[in-house]
């Protein structure tokens, strides 16, 4: 045993050396952390450009959200802080920047900008504290979130950590030390001489949620719910116009290569059975640069999404994942799931009309003058109910039916908040409507 440790401490020494020069060439324009102690406490420690931090009241997790002192965070920063207890109002500055907050407010004012806290700043046992994601989210701070050890790694510059994991029972590799590139896993360097560069998967939940760059190693950690392809790549659907609506006459779909908003008038041009768009899923990934071109919605969840955390290794939610498509096979496109995700879902049900599994064409023998009427002019008389669940995109909420010796009748009632609509069919044909 005494010769097997004498023998691992050489190899210590020996690739010890090596990390040391290794993390010196790689570190331009990095903060290296090492030599940590990952052992996990019952407290939360707090590590700014490689120096752990004392506080006088410790960081505390509160819902989930690190929360962190402002005076001794600030304190550290070079930030000067005033107390307002009037207004409850924190005001902080130094010569770059002017921090104004109130306690219970999720809004802060940073150089004269308004900013949204994801939780607000508040007050623990006279201790003001504010979310360290305010740190990041509005004073440009790298921050690592180690929760296995209860460690929160800070620093202005992009976070490079080498951390020894131990000892690996899995041949031929024994010890091993893992480099993170800003919390994200990027390579292993194992001290019986072999290096592993981490082969990185996607996962996907059948709904679409997406699981960015899993270290090979960690995939099965997360079940048989995901997968390594997404569900809807390779599908092909069509989808009713009005899902790809946008802002100011345009789409939601935005050409591939150039990030080029598809004006509607395009889309309706190209749609060959009345409002369908034919779309074939070609890839399903997330993008942060390209997700702030294309999703509308981004201002509400900004915050979240540029969470570094949450983009790599954690669940990204189905809305804020990207579809590259193939359009009316004609447009190269990439387009937002948002709120086009439960009808994708869904198209498979009987009762769906928003998007369909087939083409329109094969499952209703329609003539292409029905299909033109039905893009755009209202219900006529003649029509079929299948004809009215294509115009409508769904079935009824309410039918009542009557069989006589002499027809069928139905009565079909789609229900809104101020006026309902009800279509009278006598042996499948619409007779009346009102």
């Amino acid at each position: 045993m005494r010769k097997f440790v004498g023998v691992l401490l050489s190899v210590f020494l020996v690739f010890g050396s090596f990390f040391a020069s290794y993390a010196e060439t790689a570190s331009d324009g990095m903060q290296v952390f090492e030599n940590i102690d990952y052992t996990k406490t019952s407290y939360i420690r707090v590590f700014y450009n490689g120096s752990e931090l004392e506080f006088d009241y410790r960081p505390q997790s509160i819902n989930g959200r690190i929360m962190v002192p402002v005076s001794g965070i600030f304190k550290y920063l070079g930030i000067n802080v005033n107390w307002d207890p009037e207004t409850k109002t924190v005001n902080a500055w130094n010569d770059e920047t002017s921090i104004s907050f109130v306690i219970g407010s999720n809004r802060a004012i940073v150089n004269g900008q308004e900013r949204i806290l994801d939780f607000p700043a508040m007050a623990i046992n006279g201790k003001t504290m504010v979310p360290v994601r305010f740190l990041s989210d509005s004073m440009g701070y790298n921050i690592v979130w180690v929760q296995t050890s209860n460690i929160l790694l800070m620093s202005e510059k992009d976070i490079l950590e080498w951390r020894y994991s131990g000892y690996e029972k899995v041949e031929p590799y024994k010890e091993f030390e893992v480099k993170y590139i800003n919390g994200v896993n990027t390579q292993e360097s194992r001290y019986n001489g072999k290096n592993h560069d981490v082969k990185f998967y996607d996962l996907f939940s059948s709904d679409g949620r997406l699981v960015a760059d899993v270290p090979e190693f960690n995939v099965a950690n997360y079940g048989t719910g995901w997968k390594i392809h997404s569900p809807f790549v390779g599908r092909t659907y069509w989808i009713d116009i009005e899902l790809l609506s946008g802002a100011y006459e345009n789409s939601r779909l935005y050409g591939y290569d150039n990030m080029s908003v598809i004006s509607m008038n395009d889309l309706a041009e190209s749609a060959n059975a009345g409002n369908y768009i034919k779309i074939k899923v070609e890839d399903h990934f997330f993008d942060l640069d390209m997700w702030n071109k294309v999703d509308e919605s981004k201002d509400s969840s900004m915050a979240a999404i540029n969470d570094p955390e949450l983009i790599k290794g954690k669940i990204i939610q189905n809305h804020d994942t990207l579809l590259r498509v193939m359009v009316n096979d004609r447009y190269d496109s990439v387009m937002s799931m948002d709120s086009i995700v439960l009808p994708l879902l869904g198209a498979a049900k009987e009762d769906s009309y928003s998007v369909l599994i087939k083409d329109p064409k094969s499952i209703f023998n329609w003539s292409d003058e029905i299909w033109n009427r039905l893009k755009g002019e209202k219900p006529w008389i003649g029509m079929t109910g299948d004809m009215i669940a294509v115009q409508r995109l769904g079935k009824p909420d309410k039918v009542s039916k009557i069989t006589t010796k002499r027809s069928v009748y139905e009565l079909w009632v789609y229900e809104d908040e101020y006026l309902d609509s009800v279509y009278y069919f006598d042996k499948g044909i619409l007779t009346a409507m009102w």
